[in-house]
């Protein structure tokens, strides 16, 4: 599990308890609920031919894709839910949590 997702699970557990103490105490519990998780974003493509490079804005971090590696750089494949197939001047082919995605620059 990623550092990411244990801040998650711990501030869902701790948003019940406070819901739980607040209903105890005959307190009002304004509804809080945790954003939603944005679907990745290309941001850029790079460079030209057989050279490119992807740009893509993932979980509030952005994420380089290079032509020919489904990884991002600096992640390993086994623990990547987006990953590269391929990639053109315009848009790139993603595997996105086991769907097909294609992410394409706006004109």
């Amino acid at each position: 599990m990623q550092v990411h997702e244990l801040l998650r699970l711990e501030t869902e557990h701790a948003l019940k308890r406070y819901k739980q103490d607040k209903a105890q105490q005959g307190g009002v519990v304004v509804e809080a609920s945790l954003p939603q998780q944005q679907p990745p974003q290309l941001v850029a493509i790079y460079g030209q031919g057989a050279h490119l490079l992807a740009e893509v804005r993932y979980r509030q971090q952005s994420l380089l894709f290079k032509q020919g590696h489904a990884a991002a750089i600096g992640r390993h494949q086994a623990d990547a839910e987006l990953r590269l197939q391929r990639l053109d001047s315009h848009c790139g082919q993603f595997v996105y949590q086991q769907e097909p995605l294609q992410l394409c620059m706006e004109h």
